[in-house]
């Protein structure tokens, strides 16, 4: 079982952002308040709060249902399986977000950027033929951290930003 805590350095405080299991061939992505996403062996993909799944309009029906997919199973992923995205803005962090003890797995401090910039985070899962990218939707990848295993997972922090106006390290 491989397991990873994110969290976010603000004014040297760290902030809880959420917590990734990968227990078997299962991918868990673990937020607050008892809500998750879920990639299973299976390829079931769903969101839910609790034992109750997230219900929304984008299925085939358009009316409300579960957030409930089917993938691929994430050990026939080749290439980059998106898991789930999750960000905040940098100014809400400290008041959306639970204090944490210490550093996580995977740390981000966002003392460079704007309080108007969205700290964002795309996890997936990836296999032997994903390549590296620089960025995510036109936005700069931080930093990445990778979790090895039977299904390995990709966690990578980028920022939602006016980039003219903020001077953004890219990850190399």
């Amino acid at each position: 079982m491989a397991n990873a805590t994110v969290t976010v350095l603000a004014s040297g405080q760290h902030w809880l952002a959420f917590d990734v299991n990968v227990e078997g061939s299962n991918v868990y992505l673990n937020y607050l308040n008892g809500q998750h996403t879920s990639y299973h062996s299976s390829g079931q993909h769903h969101q839910k709060t609790g034992k109750n799944y997230v219900l929304w309009t984008g299925g085939i029906s358009g009316k409300w249902e579960p957030l409930r997919k089917l993938k691929q199973g994430p050990t026939k992923i080749h290439g980059r399986e998106k898991v789930a995205g999750i960000g905040w803005v940098i100014s809400k962090i400290s008041t959306d977000l639970p204090a944490a003890d210490k550093a996580g797995d995977f740390n981000i401090d966002i003392a460079p950027f704007l309080d108007s910039a969205i700290l964002a985070f795309e996890i997936s899962v990836v296999g032997s033929a994903a390549s590296d990218r620089n960025e995510i939707v036109g936005f700069p990848v931080l930093q990445r951290h990778r979790m090895p295993g039977q299904v390995e997972v990709e966690i990578e922090a980028f920022l939602i930003s006016d980039v003219l106006r903020e001077k953004i390290p890219r990850f190399p």
